[in-house]
């Protein structure tokens, strides 16, 4: 795998690793202060464990708390779906190595988010808990993931509420449950996989509720009319729905509130923050590339990426004015030099194949300009 051993987790590496068609299991480690002699020790991890784990480290407090952690040197393990948690306690921190092997074969148990019940307007939510414990298994289910934006707070009140009021005889037979979801509150169960907002579910009788069901889910734009056929057509018991409900009698659009007033003021300050982070961060590498003058892996994938991510006028000049061909035999202007060092094969190869799609892409596009 052409990854870091351990690495700092940068923007970049993250994406990187987002990229990587084949995910990996991630194991952050936090440390404000992080020594060589823990680096030895997670690289050499990561040697036994290459090809299954990556092993990052940051000292980034907005990223610890997020996978759950509220203090320094400590674990948390990121399942490859990209968002399931298991923190570590002390105790298996101590044994790390065990607790690797458990979390591999499946023995470790996640930290499960979980709300409180609650409803918006009519329609339930199902809580994290709930749906890691299991469903009742003579009951069908339509569960619609949602998160906290006015997108989805529209969804509920408007196409998601019709639907609700449209069905209510097949949920007065109590053979079918109809849900919401917060992906943002509540954490589903590890092997569901959705990439979009809203993402539909329907689970027919019997059909096991912890991974994506059989069928594939909806993909439509939400109107009331495709929903309804959608559950009828699923439905294991046949019901007639009510007639459809005139928009003028739907709830208003929300423009704003006050919990996304909330959200809007904390994103641009975690952007300003990030933004911050990122000037600091490459500061760092490009201090740490004048000092390492190696042909490791982290060097050049750090190397490359900030080459061409770079909008530091100082940055952007030292990579021009450097002479890295007599400094350590490698072509920065060439991918193709930078992917002969077999050991950053995979991840260099990957973006030579991005580079020269967006290359393609932008010939193609020339020609269609030079034709018109």
């Amino acid at each position: 795998m052409g990854i870091p051993l351990f690495y700092d987790g940068s923007k970049q590496l993250i994406e990187l690793l987002f990229e990587i068609p084949k995910k990996y299991p991630i194991v952050w480690y936090f440390d404000k202060n992080i020594t060589e002699q823990i680096k030895s020790y997670y690289v050499s991890l990561s040697r036994e464990y290459r090809g299954e784990l990556v092993f990052i480290h940051t000292d980034d407090k907005e990223t610890m708390e997020f996978y759950h952690q509220n203090h320094t040197k400590t674990i948390t393990i990121l399942h490859k779906n990209g968002r399931t948690s298991y923190p570590l306690n002390q105790t298996q921190f101590d044994v790390l190595e065990l607790t690797l092997q458990q979390f591999l074969a499946n023995e470790l148990q996640p930290d499960i988010k979980s709300s409180n019940h609650s409803k918006q307007g009519e329609i339930p939510f199902l809580t994290g808990e709930e749906w890691n414990k299991g469903l009742d298994p003579t009951k069908d289910y339509f569960i619609i993931l949602i998160d906290n934006s006015i997108l989805s707070k529209n969804f509920v009140n408007r196409e998601f509420t019709v639907v609700y009021k449209r069905i209510a005889p097949i949920l007065e037979k109590n053979t079918l449950e109809m849900y919401l979801f917060n992906i943002e509150t509540d954490d589903a169960p590890v092997d569901i996989v959705f990439d979009d907002i809203p993402t539909y579910l329907f689970y027919k009788m019997n059909e096991n509720t912890q991974q994506n069901p059989t069928e594939q889910e909806f993909k439509q734009f939400p109107d009331q009319n495709s929903l309804i056929k959608y559950i009828q057509y699923h439905s294991s018991v046949a019901f007639q729905p009510l007639p459809p409900i005139d928009k003028s009698k739907w709830q208003q659009y929300i423009e704003d509130d006050e919990e996304e007033q909330v959200r809007r003021l904390k994103a641009e300050e975690l952007k300003s923050q990030r933004l911050d982070n990122i000037k600091e961060a490459k500061n760092l590498q490009l201090k740490e590339l004048k000092e390492n003058p190696f042909k490791n892996e982290e060097f050049v994938i750090a190397l490359n990426q900030l080459r061409k991510y770079t909008e530091d006028p100082e940055i952007a000049k030292f990579f021009q004015t450097t002479d890295w061909s007599g400094l350590f035999g490698i072509d920065i202007d060439s991918l193709e030099g930078l992917v002969s060092l077999t050991k950053n094969e995979d991840a260099l190869r990957l973006l030579l194949s991005k580079e020269k799609k967006i290359k393609s892409k932008t010939h193609k596009k020339d020609q269609i300009k030079k034709e018109l």
